[in-house]
């Protein structure tokens, strides 16, 4: 399932469906009885963008029933997409978020296990030097391929 960033007033007056723990949690997981990943629609999309500013928001986003962010690069700087990042794998160490991370992981799991799997070609390594004007990830993911190798 897909969240949209909507407002539903009479269930959650505060937060949108992407970040309502009463709405993905409550009726959708509990209620319902939906088993399967939830996943977001684009966290830049300008009807939830500035809830985004605190990386921290990505975590509550987890912590309210979803698996996985959607964050699309016309939308979102590579710099807002590293601070998800960082606030997640931060989170990981919380004792209160680690129940929902692992049956978060169990459904992603599940749901690989389900899917068609293609294989992984690995790039050159000189591809991403060859390359090195056209993005800003270029030294970061230089130095991720080259310990790989």
């Amino acid at each position: 399932v897909m969240t949209s960033h909507i407002l539903f007033p009479a269930l959650d007056a505060r937060e949108p469906v992407t970040l309502s723990p009463r709405f993905i949690t409550g009726l959708l997981r509990q209620e319902l009885g939906f088993t399967g990943v939830v996943v977001t629609d684009d966290l830049g999309m300008k009807a939830v963008d500035h809830l985004y500013d605190d990386p921290a928001a990505a975590v509550r986003t987890v912590a309210a029933g979803c698996d996985l962010l959607v964050v699309c690069a016309a939308n979102t700087d590579t710099e807002r997409c590293r601070g998800f990042a960082a606030a997640l794998a931060t989170a990981m160490d919380d004792p209160d978020l680690a129940p929902i991370l692992m049956q978060s992981r169990a459904r992603i799991n599940g749901l690989l296990a389900r899917a068609a799997q293609h294989a992984v070609t690995p790039l050159p390594p000189d591809l991403l030097t060859t390359h090195a004007g056209i993005a800003p990830l270029w030294q970061g993911a230089t130095a991720a391929v080259m310990e790989k190798r």
